[in-house]
């Protein structure tokens, strides 16, 4: 907590876009990911919590199954 934390994300294919939720689903930070780049979020988290990561891109027929 307080500390800043580094996502990378990348992806192969198609972009994406992930999302990430406070425990009550506040989004807090969001980042986009596409082909042939990596991209970097970084984000302090003040509070103490469990967050959830979200996709935030309708991408294909796929996507009702993220997370599962």
């Amino acid at each position: 907590m307080g500390q800043e934390v580094e996502f990378r994300v990348k992806t192969e294919d198609v972009t994406q876009g992930m999302g990430i939720y406070t425990p009550d689903m506040t989004l807090v930070a969001q980042v986009q990911a596409m082909p042939g780049y990596t991209n970097a979020l970084v984000h302090t988290f003040e509070k103490l919590g469990t967050y959830q990561i979200f996709c935030m891109e309708f991408c294909g027929i796929v996507p009702p199954r993220h997370g599962q």
